[in-house]
């Protein structure tokens, strides 16, 4: 079993196999909150693993389709008081463990300046992609 959640991340990760395990099984017992995405009216920004194994990129189509169906760059976003933007940055399914340097500078800037301030082009973020999916 270790083995199948060591695949899990696209970096080693110290994270321990009982930890590993209890991760799985909070996603596993989570509500199906798809048909409440349409109501949703505030930016969000769904940050992913681009060698996420788990949660893949078509993962996101529901919340972006239940948005208007197209996302938009984090400059967009930044203009408008609600729509989505993906993110994926260098890592796997574990992105506070694997990048944590690159999604700390991303919420910063953003909580900081605004998502239309965020730049991408940082060392840690130049693995980072801004994409409508």
């Amino acid at each position: 079993m270790n083995g199948a959640l060591q695949e899990l991340c696209a970096t080693p990760n110290p994270m321990t196999l009982d930890g590993r395990v209890a991760v799985c099984r909070g996603a596993l017992a989570h509500r199906d909150l798809r048909d409440s995405l349409a109501r949703l009216r505030t930016q969000t920004v769904l940050v992913q693993g681009r060698h996420d194994l788990l949660v893949r990129p078509e993962h996101a189509e529901p919340y972006i389709a239940a948005q208007g169906g197209k996302a938009c760059s984090l400059r967009e976003l930044g203009a408008r008081a609600h729509g989505v933007a993906v993110v994926r940055l260098g890592g796997g399914h574990l992105l506070l463990q694997e990048a944590p340097g690159a999604l700390r500078r991303l919420l910063e800037a953003a909580l900081d300046d605004g998502w239309a301030a965020v730049s991408l082009s940082e060392p840690e973020l130049a693995e980072a992609q801004a994409s409508s999916v």
